[in-house]
């Protein structure tokens, strides 16, 4: 848009320099006129003989002048025109300069928010990591518990079953002494509570 706006203010300025050279080259041809007017009227006083003509040279002269003098209206005209144009496009190119510095500073913007986004998701992967390893951990944990249950059951003479003579077995552990129930919802057959 801005390379548009740049081709539309080149050929505007164009247009202006050729009005500018065309009101220049209608001034020279009307600075000549008004020499040949001039010459003609030495000529017409010097020369009785070539007044008629000189008259007629005259008139066409001034309806050519006349001509040149609209012209010259008409190009006035197109150059406040123009000139018009020409601050209305310069608004318009500074409005345009303005709405893309604004979208310049929002990427800039955009940008570093995505980048703290970018940080903040690598930092939630490397917390899902660490989450997995410690289940994994915690997992591993509680099979070698259930295994020294097992283990500390049969030494008992238990032999790892939970039930002993009709009733529901809880494991001491040797680490601070508390129970943990092997099973924590176990129906029994005979009733169907839970104990």
């Amino acid at each position: 848009m801005r390379q548009t706006m740049q081709k539309n203010l080149n050929a505007l300025e164009t247009q202006v320099a050729t009005l500018i050279k065309d009101k220049q080259t209608a001034e020279e041809k009307l600075a000549a006129v008004a020499s040949d007017m001039t010459a003609v009227l030495g000529d017409l006083q010097t020369s009785k003989q070539q007044q008629e003509a000189m008259e007629t040279k005259n008139l066409e002269l001034a309806a050519s002048l006349e001509g040149i003098r609209g012209e010259l209206a008409l190009a006035k005209k197109q150059n406040l025109q123009l000139e018009k144009e020409y601050g209305s496009l310069q608004k318009t190119h500074e409005t345009t300069l303005n709405q893309f510095a604004e979208m310049r500073r929002d990427y800039v913007v955009v940008t570093k928010e995505n980048e703290e986004l970018e940080g903040k998701l690598n930092n939630l992967d490397a917390l899902k990591s660490q989450i997995r390893s410690v289940k994994v951990e915690l997992r591993e944990e509680r099979i070698e518990e259930w295994k020294r249950s097992d283990r500390i059951a049969g030494a008992g003479g238990n032999r790892g079953y939970i039930m002993k003579n009709a009733k529901w077995q809880a494991v001491e552990t040797s680490a601070g002494g508390s129970k943990y129930p092997l099973i924590k919802d176990i129906r029994r057959e005979d009733d169907g509570s839970a104990e």
